[in-house]
């Protein structure tokens, strides 16, 4: 009998997605309190409030998700959870909105000069 994969099955009131981490995809998960920090949401709120955050924030979460995987080992294949605290640490870049902004990007340094 061949040996069969069980994973725990993903949390629809959380949100999900993924990266590329070299050929392996990895889940991530934002939590409830990255996205309502980062949009400034109250505590406690609606699904679907998170969401918008995250589709706002999106390029920012991934690039968040991308920077938390170079302090993992080069075979991380796991699951990967984002704080407030991993969005923050993502430094300021173009085409990125920053953290805190609702949802504007940074500047373009091209642009800028």
């Amino acid at each position: 009998m061949a040996a069969r994969s069980v994973t725990k099955p993903l949390d629809p009131d959380l949100v999900w997605f993924q990266v590329r981490n070299g050929i392996h995809l990895i889940t991530c998960n934002v939590s409830d309190e990255a996205l309502e920090a980062v949009s400034s949401l109250e505590a406690e709120s609606s699904m679907s409030l998170r969401r918008r955050s995250f589709d706002r924030f999106r390029m920012l979460i991934e690039a968040a998700a991308r920077l938390k995987l170079t302090s993992m080992p080069a075979d991380f294949s796991g699951r990967l959870v984002l704080s407030s605290r991993d969005l923050r640490l993502v430094p300021p870049a173009a085409g990125v909105p920053v953290y805190g902004s609702l949802g504007r990007r940074a500047p373009d340094p091209a642009v800028a000069a």
